[in-house]
């Protein structure tokens, strides 16, 4: 417990002595109503009109976070505020508006004869309103007639109320309208039917009324209601008037947000208490209307006293219910503990009263029934009038909850929530009840039982579930490891844990143990930089490189140049031309001139990266040979794609080098930084080590808790606060700073030192001021010469340490004191609330302070978790205090101050937890303001090179309030990203910038069509063609550019040819053509041709994909655009690969590879490596074709090229086959058929099927093959694919023949061999011959058969078709064996032997000496 409840004996007594006096309830409703008179008048009856509304359309969905809630809650709040409005227009009071519930009064201040006629005119005016208001509905019932109407409340909040037949007739009428629906009593009917036109309703019966009553739907309005204008007001003063109903410190906030309400986040708890028993009252006072107002009066004032004395609020008094406020804005750790306190006491007083009543007053019992809950909401000031009550708007589950437990508690019950039950369960005893629906979620309630007669010690449920102190296992692994830095060898060492679990801490004792000798790099990844590539990198070579905040792009450069020159100076090689621009270029956007300008100049996106990565690299070996490097990369879980892919690079250097990678990254298996763990053990298995820091154990926290203070006659306390941690060193760390700030805990002070101003305090090692001396001596504790000083903090505190004891010398105003090493409970350690999670201590800590520094926090998390000063000074409106704020915040541990490469103070969180906490309560409007205003100062900073912080200015613009600024550098942003390869951070900041499209965008078309294009291409290499397509054709309704919609429609046309859609594909591809005849492009014309032949391939017609092809070359040949040469090169590679000319084949996949190289296309080269593969495997070059393969699977998936994977995976899976690693196989034909279905890829998926029957059929599982042909055999005739067609014709050929289904086989191969004509393929030919030959063979006609495997053989010897050669000849040795000459067929099989061999085809290799050693038996003639 952080604050001691006062004991209620007291109270007790008061009351007690109050119910054993004279005094009777007649004279307390007397004095009550005496009360009433001298603030102003209690109560009269008088004629009324009463609106009651229900709105519907502001429920909060049960998957909504808090920055749903809070703009739910503010468009509900406008809506409040337009209502209010109507409301005074025509002369009313807005009496209450809670959640969905409203209620207005006409005439409880002013009678007016035209009261009826407002309120309906008012009420007509509210449903017009919803049209505003998309999903809102309002139903709204009026009654009118004699009422009561008065104060009632406590002595801070009286809530004005009418009550009677008439208020509660208004509220059953209201239950009885549709949406958007006005429905009237017979009063308001008969008062107002000359004005309105109504539509006669069936009577209904409502409760306490004898007889049905008839009601009134209003339709429309006659021409009579315009006289009534008395009471309109011109639209400037009503916002006069509301801006001076609000509260001024309010109004400050809404001036400068520009809107109408500011609220904030807090944890709170609610308390929701309604008196039961005030339904009979009524009926016994239903004449005397003032005493029922006098005893409800006389129940919330001592109910809200109760409150009151535990420093709560009164947020609502609705009626009987009263809706309390504990944690806002009054914050104490135990407010949990305060509101059920106060609840238990509200219970016990409203018995007493009750009791007292029935005696009497012969009245029926009254009673309450409570429900109190604790958690996050959005909470904030609104005043509609011009009272100081503490008028809070509050929204999220805490309170849906609250509401709930008291509606469904008993009499005399309370029930509270799971959170506020773990949180007070040690000081009051509870019983489960039951578990509640909220949201979709089953939340566990308990019923408050009373207070413990001996608390329980409490423990916190920590949301940090791993932790860090008593590290001497890692500690040790570190320092063992970084050994090898003398050996001339590297390491590798994944540091992984929660956040606060002490990564940082091991890497401080890391540094501290190599000293200066190693040359120590430390970059930092940030939340902001998570799309910018390089960005670990860039934070560590400004250090290196010692740029400063205020350098210019000349400077940068000049110490650029210097610091790489200066390195190489005297090494063998100088390779600093080579670095310099590289660097200077992709890490810090710098425009070089001359020789550097050049070097860059003709580079692809991928050129420069791979010349970036080797700079890079030889920095580090440079470095490295002069002294060990220990390169330190913190806070990976935000890595970008480009910055992990150097690492995986750089971890192929540190094999021979003294170089000592460290990674900080939290265990997020969903995050970039998990593929460290996957692909480093395998990359360099000897040198890698990955440590996963863990929680601590009970003896561990115990051991860590004595290392940080020593606090003595606490055990009690001690085991609180090890329990509470759950071995998190952070919390505990926390927890004791709580237990400080609140002075529960200090250190036991031995004595003070007075000294002057002039007197300058020095201590060292065997030295202090005598007048310290003498003070020790005084006190008993004599020092000799050996005692060690420790500097902790200069010139204010030192530790003093003999032999025996240790003492802490602080430094004061004016004072020297000296404490023991030693601390003590100074009070009941019962006042400090120890939080059930690091958030809530945080957030607890944060909400204590005062508004300038808290205000000054939320900028500089908002800002990022290093604060820039100068960002922060542009956005902060208190320049004048900003360093006094600062200073708190540092004083607070909120913050820490240090040393910019520039040598200027900048602020750091130096816990990231801190930081999000921080972030996570800063009010989404507030929020977003400031992420715009950061975006502009940080563009104003970099006005010169905004592209060096584009991935910043696209954060914060996204995440603020200017939608325009948001699309143009999310656009801008996603390109950059997309050049750079990096498409999941292309795809998301393309998809972040949809979100911005609206009224805002339509005069930024060219960015709505650089996402829509963007995205089209992204999701086109995902596979995800339905999204490609319908971006694509978004990006050609806006675009003005004939040359740009053909661009689009080629596009399209690609997705169509993925997905086989061939016809579709030319169809598009035509019109594309036609668009380029209003504006002539080669290079578009010749990419448009170069597809055209590409489908004409797919349909097997290579002639005429050569033709269109070739013409395509033409057009661009001696130009420089190398990617569509590339292109074409590689297409009529594979035309002439599948016409048997590999000649040709190989020229043209030569010059596509040295285009795709020349220029760094990626995908061209890992499509141009398959192809390449596909040729080695067929003319037997295995491991070429298998190297080959994994190139280019490496690419794609670099890439993200999912299409291109099915391909490269499915090749890799049969070469695999083939070489009989059926393991390896089948795994890549599985993720090449998962991807291809998830892309629905519909020939993909055909060949991975007929891949799969390859496969099973030589395992031998005919059925499993002959299932997968089949299937790929549907899909093919669908598709009308007819190379695929002959390819599985002729494989179905083969498994029908090894189930001696010779008719169906026979049926097969000649199919096979008739598509494989038709298409002139000469690979698809031989092979079908050859198994004509097969059939022919197992038929026994061997004439035959030697004729189709001479014909299979002589094609397939044209094309080098080695396979086909060696199956051919071994073949005909098996017929040549039967027909028994010998020497034709040994010559035949040895033939074939020697190209299996060379071929590593082990299957082959066996049947061939089989067949071998059968020449040694009798054979037949």
């Amino acid at each position: 417990m952080t604050e001691e409840l006062k004991d209620t004996s007291s109270l007790k007594n008061s009351i007690t002595q109050q119910s054993d006096s004279n005094e009777s309830i007649e004279q307390a409703l007397e004095d009550s109503e005496n009360r009433r008179k001298e603030e102003g008048g209690f109560g009269v009856e008088k004629p009324i009109s009463v609106i009651f509304a229900a709105i519907e359309g502001f429920e909060v969905d049960s998957n909504a976070d808090m920055d749903m809630i809070e703009e739910i809650s503010i468009v509900k709040q406008q809506f409040d505020l337009e209502l209010d409005n109507i409301i005074t227009k025509y002369g009313g009071i807005t009496d209450k508006i809670q959640g969905g519930f409203f209620m207005a009064t006409f005439g409880t201040q002013v009678t007016n004869k035209d009261d009826p006629t407002c309120a309906v005119l008012a009420a007509m005016d509210m449903v017009k309103i919803t049209d505003k208001f998309p999903d809102v509905d309002i139903h709204v019932g009026i009654n009118s007639g004699v009422a009561w109407v008065g104060g009632i409340g406590t002595d801070q909040y009286t809530d004005t109320t009418v009550l009677g037949p008439t208020v509660n007739l208004a509220a059953r009428i209201k239950a009885k309208a549709g949406p958007k629906q006005v429905v009237v009593s017979p009063s308001v009917y008969h008062l107002t039917k000359d004005i309105f036109v109504y539509q006669s309703l069936p009577a209904e019966s409502f409760k306490g009324i004898s007889q049905p009553v008839p009601i009134f739907s209003v339709v429309d309005q006659k021409p009579e209601a315009t006289r009534i204008t008395a009471f309109k007001e011109s639209e400037e003063e009503r916002q006069k008037r509301l801006k001076a109903a609000i509260p001024p410190h309010l109004r400050d906030k809404i001036d400068k947000a520009r809107l109408i309400v500011q609220g904030e986040r807090k944890i709170v708890t609610i308390l929701f208490s309604d008196l039961s028993g005030f339904t009979e009252l009524s009926e016994k006072f239903k004449n005397e209307p003032s005493k029922m107002a006098l005893l409800m009066d006389k129940c919330h004032h001592d109910l809200g006293k109760i409150v009151y004395k535990y420093e709560g609020i009164i947020d609502r008094i609705i009626g009987d219910a009263l809706v309390a406020i504990f944690g806002a804005p009054i914050v104490h750790e135990n407010d949990p503990e305060r509101a059920v306190q106060a609840g238990l006491e509200m219970m016990d007083e409203i018995k007493r009263f009750s009791d007292r009543m029935a005696i009497e007053m012969d009245m029926p019992p009254l009673n309450v029934h409570i429900g109190v809950n604790t958690g996050r909401i959005s909470i904030g000031n609104i005043s509609t009038d011009e009272t100081q009550k503490m008028d809070y708007t509050v929204i999220g589950e805490p309170v849906e909850l609250a509401e709930k437990l008291e509606d469904i508690s008993e009499t005399g019950e309370m029930l509270v929530g799971e959170r506020t039950y773990r949180l007070t369960r040690a000081l009051f005893k509870y019983e489960k009840k039951t578990d509640v629906e909220v949201r979709g979620q089953l939340i566990p309630v308990y019923r408050a039982l009373g207070k413990r007669a001996d608390p329980e010690l409490k423990r916190g449920v920590s949301l940090l579930n791993k932790v860090f102190v008593s590290r001497e296992t890692e500690v040790k692994t570190l320092n063992e490891k970084s050994k090898m830095l003398w050996q001339n060898q590297g390491h590798f060492v994944g540091l992984i844990g929660q956040a606060g679990l002490g990564k940082s801490r091991l890497k401080r004792e890391l540094r501290l143990n190599l000293g200066g000798r190693v040359t120590w790099l430390e970059g930092n990844c940030f939340e902001y930089t998570a799309q910018t590539a390089y960005s670990v990198f860039i934070s560590a070579f400004t250090v290196y490189l010692d740029i400063q905040e205020t350098d210019r792009d000349d400077e940068i450069t000049e110490k650029l140049i210097y610091k790489i020159k200066n390195l190489f100076r005297e090494s063998d090689e100088d390779l600093s031309d080579e670095i310099i621009p590289y660097i200077g270029s992709q890490l810090f956007a710098l425009n070089f001139e001359g020789d550097y300008a050049e070097k860059v100049k003709y580079l692809d996106a991928e050129g420069r990266r791979r010349r970036t990565f080797a700079a890079i690299r030889d920095i580090l070996i440079e470095e490295s040979r002069r002294k060990p490097v220990t390169f330190v990369l913190e806070d990976l879980h935000w890595i970008d794609q480009v910055s992990l892919d150097l690492i995986f690079f750089l971890s192929g250097s540190i094999v021979d080098n003294s170089i000592f990678l460290i990674a900080l990254y939290r265990p997020e298996r969903t995050e970039l930084c998990w593929h460290i763990n996957d692909e480093i053990p395998s990359r360099i298995p000897n040198q890698s080590t990955l440590i996963e820091l863990s929680q601590l154990s009970s003896q561990a926290s115990r051991n860590l808790l004595e290392g940080l203070l020593t606090l003595i006659n606490a055990d009690s306390l001690k085991e609180r606060i090890i329990e509470n941690a759950e071995g998190n060193p952070f919390y505990m760390e926390e927890m004791l700073r709580l237990l400080i700030d609140n002075q529960v805990i200090q250190q036991i002070k031995i004595f003070n030192v007075d000294f002057s101003d002039q007197l300058q305090v020095q201590l060292d090692n065997g030295f202090m001021p005598e007048e310290l001396l003498a003070g020790f001596r005084q006190n008993h504790i004599e020092f000799g010469s050996n005692f060690v000083v420790s500097i902790q903090e200069m010139g204010q505190l030192w530790r003093i340490s003999n032999v025996e004891k240790t003492y802490i010398v602080r430094q004061l105003e004016k004072q020297i004191v000296v404490f023991q090493n030693q601390w003590a409970t100074v009070g009941n350690a019962d006042r400090i609330e120890i939080p059930d999670s690091l958030e809530q201590m945080l957030r607890a800590r944060i909400d204590r302070m005062s508004s300038e520094p808290k205000s000054i926090l939320q900028c500089c998390a908002v800002i990022g978790r290093t604060v820039d000063h100068a960002i922060l000074e542009q956005i902060s409106d208190d320049i004048a205090d900003l360093d006094t704020n600062l200073g708190q915040l540092i004083a607070l541990d909120m913050i820490d101050p240090q040393h910019s490469p520039s040598g200027q103070f900048e602020y750091v969180f130096e816990h990231i937890v801190t930081h999000n906490i921080a972030y996570s309560m800063v009010p989404v409007v507030t929020r977003r303001n400031l992420h715009t205003r950061i975006g502009d100062s940080v563009l104003l900073k970099n006005q010169d090179n905004p592209e060096r912080v584009l991935e910043q200015l696209a954060n914060h613009y996204h995440q603020g309030n200017d939608e325009s600024k948001a699309l143009i550098h999310l656009a801008k942003a996603g390109r950059k990203a997309k050049q750079q390869y990096n498409h999941q951070v292309a795809l998301k900041l393309y998809t972040q910038g949809l979100e911005h499209l609206g009224e805002s965008s339509v005069d930024l078309l060219e960015e709505q069509i650089i996402i829509h294009e963007g995205l089209g291409d992204v999701y086109t290499i995902q596979g995800e063609f339905d999204a490609a397509i319908k971006h694509f054709e978004q990006a050609a309704q806006i675009t003005g550019s004939a040359l740009r919609e053909a661009k689009i429609k080629r596009k399209i046309a690609d997705v169509f040819e993925k997905r086989s859609e061939y016809e579709k594909a030319t169809e598009m591809l035509q019109r594309a053509l036609e668009d380029l005849k209003d504006q002539p492009n080669l290079v578009e014309e010749a990419t448009i041709y170069n597809s055209i032949g590409w489908i004409h391939s797919q349909k097997g017609d290579y002639t005429r994909a050569i033709d269109m092809a070739t013409r395509a070359l033409k057009l661009v040949e001696g130009t420089t655009a190398y990617d569509i040469i590339a292109s074409i090169n590689k297409n009529l590679g594979n035309y002439y690969f599948r016409k048997g000319d590999l000649e040709k084949t190989n020229l043209y996949f030569e010059n596509g590879i040295s285009q795709a190289e020349r220029i760094g296309d990626k995908m061209l080269m890992a499509q141009l490596y398959n192809n390449l593969g596909l040729v080695e495997n067929m003319i037997g070059k295995v491991e070429n074709a298998l190297d080959n393969y994994k190139k280019s699977i490496e690419l794609k998936k670099q890439i993200g090229d999912n299409v291109g994977l099915t391909n490269s995976y499915s090749n890799l899976g049969s070469l695999y086959s083939t070489m009989n690693d059926f393991d390896a196989s089948l795994k890549c034909h599985q993720n090449a058929l998962e991807i291809a279905q998830r892309s629905g890829l519909r020939e993909n998926v055909a060949n991975v099927e007929n891949n799969l029957g390859n496969f099973y059929f030589k395992q031998g599982d005919n059925n499993q093959a002959t299932d997968h042909y089949l299937i790929s055999l549907d899909i093919r005739k669908e598709i009308g694919n007819l190379p695929g067609l002959a390819e599985v014709y002729i494989n179905l050929t083969g498994v029908n023949l090894k189930e001696g289904n010779l008719e169906t086989a026979e049926k097969y191969s000649r199919e096979g061999l008739r598509t494989a004509e038709e298409i002139s393929v000469p690979q698809a030919i031989a092979h079908a011959w050859n198994k004509v030959g097969m059939v022919q063979q197992q038929k026994k006609d061997w004439r035959e058969a030697i004729t189709s495997f001479s014909k299979a053989a002589e094609i397939a010897d044209k094309a080098n078709m080695t396979l086909e050669i060696a199956e051919a000849n071994r073949c005909t040795g098996e017929v040549l064996i039967e027909m028994g000459n010998r020497d034709q067929a040994k010559t035949s099989l040895q033939k074939a032997l020697e190209i299996y061999k060379k071929i590593k085809s082990i299957d082959n290799i066996e049947l061939t000496q089989q067949s071998l050693s059968k020449l040694g038996k009798h054979l037949p003639n």
